[in-house]
């Protein structure tokens, strides 16, 4: 029963956090800068996610495998999803990182 609580506190917590666009293009400064953080830590977060999901597929057995260069590869191409999910599908993990950090930041003035 927990977890289901505790969904509920984080599908709130979401609906609470979503900023328009329009908020977002009028930010100047220490909050623009701490939208940009919350951007990179959630593309981080999605990355380690992404890079632990792919250590379940278990390439190396496969034939085709392509080695070291494979893996470079598919290091920055990971990467690259990670960028492009956080800028266009993880908007709400943007805006629940963003103002937790502004709610932090807050309560300690």
């Amino acid at each position: 029963m927990n977890i289901d609580n505790n969904y509920i506190k984080l599908k709130a917590d979401l609906s609470k956090s979503k900023i328009k666009m329009e908020e977002v293009e009028k930010l100047e400064g220490k909050d623009l800068k701490r939208r940009e953080v919350a951007e990179e830590f959630a593309s981080l977060f999605t990355q380690m996610l992404l890079k632990e999901l792919r250590k379940s597929l278990h390439e190396d057995e496969n034939p085709l495998y392509g080695g070291f260069t494979e893996e470079v590869f598919k290091d920055m191409l990971y990467e690259e999803y990670s960028k492009q999910l956080t800028k266009y599908g993880l908007k709400p993990l943007v805006d629940l990182i963003y103002s937790s950090t502004l709610r932090m930041d807050q309560g300690n003035t």
